[in-house]
């Protein structure tokens, strides 16, 4: 062969004697190829310096020492810091177990024509990080890999996969129930449910604070700040509004309160705001919001720890973890039983 010549899978398979098929499947570091064939294929491949992703693990090598964190670019919006903050705790985590992360943005259409990021593709992790929620059967054709998952703020009920997932209902029921022990008989919500698994679930536990009190939900205090497909929606604010908004997460709260203010409404004093997420817009809005903290490092740790669990002991079972979050009071909320503030 001409040094010239670019080496093919077609060569190797013909000096191995396997089809070029096989060789495809080492490449793709598929399970269904006996160590010996893989050990044989890399060996020529090496000798006749075909390129291949040198983080195909062999039984030499075993691993990559990378986890991949996939991440759809929806969610690293310019003003999205939530899951910037995770992502720089699974970073610290990684270090500390003396691990890599390689981040791997989705776009939209990836997910619509199910192409995977080419880390998958690639093998050149040895487990992923799904950071916010991805739809459940592009999630499925990951699982194709046979590495561990773990599925960070989202979860599937059907999918045996690991996850670890704020308790947004009971935090939300928390919010609103603090809200209602204030003094607020008309509470509203912002949010769009159908956007994600996690919104839906904090609209839920809204709603139970409100019939368990005997309160009355009003369709006209419900506000979407997104449309079905998570673009933002600028939505007008009516004459008629409650005297406190449960929002979905701090960017909508910010948001609500600069468009309170701009049609003369005080907040707190007129109407109350309360967040979620403890994100950089519940400090950066004045007033700051009083909000849900999401255990942020916890789920990190989680996520990394887990992965390298599953790397250590093939037969771990998947579990699904809810963690609980805890509120923060700032400025955004006053308290209507002092005030005596009009009716409630």
């Amino acid at each position: 062969m001409g040094m010239n010549k670019k080496i093919t899978m077609k060569d190797i398979s013909e000096i191995v004697g396997v089809s070029k098929v096989t060789v495809s499947k080492v490449f793709n570091n598929r399970d269904d190829i006996s160590e010996e064939v893989k050990e044989k294929v890399l060996r020529v491949a090496n000798e006749m310096g075909y390129r291949y992703n040198p983080g195909v693990k062999t039984m030499k090598t075993g691993v990559t020492r990378n986890i991949g964190v996939i991440v759809s670019r929806l969610f690293l919006e310019r003003y999205e810091d939530f899951y910037v903050h995770i992502f720089k705790h699974l970073l610290q985590q990684a270090e500390r177990s003396k691990y890599n992360l390689i981040l791997s943005l989705v776009q939209k259409h990836q997910i619509q024509e199910m192409d995977l990021p080419n880390i998958c593709k690639e093998h050149k992790v040895d487990g992923l990080v799904i950071l916010g929620e991805l739809p459940e059967d592009y999630i499925r054709e990951m699982l194709k890999y046979r590495m561990p998952i773990v599925l960070v703020d989202f979860s599937f009920r059907d999918l045996d996969v690991d996850s670890i997932v704020t308790n947004n209902f009971e935090a939300s029921y928390f919010a609103t129930k603090y809200l209602i022990d204030k003094g607020h008989r008309r509470i509203g919500f912002v949010g769009n449910i159908k956007t994600t698994k996690s919104i839906m679930d904090r609209y839920l536990g809204f709603c139970k604070a409100i019939y368990e009190h005997d309160l009355d939900l009003n369709e006209d205090y419900i506000i979407k700040e997104r449309d079905d497909d998570k673009n933002e929606l600028d939505y007008e604010l009516q004459d008629d509004l409650p005297t406190a908004f449960v929002c979905n997460n701090d960017k909508a709260a910010h948001d609500l309160i600069k468009k309170l203010k701009a049609k003369g409404v005080r907040v707190p004093e007129s109407c109350s705001v309360i967040g979620f997420d403890d994100a950089a817009h519940s400090v950066f809005s004045d007033p700051k919001i009083t909000t849900i903290r999401v255990r942020k490092e916890a789920m990190a740790e989680y996520a990394v720890n887990r992965i390298i669990s599953h790397l250590g002991d093939k037969q771990l079972k998947s579990e699904k973890v809810v963690i609980d979050a805890d509120l923060v009071e700032r400025d955004s909320v006053s308290n209507r039983h002092m005030e005596g503030g009009g009716p409630a």
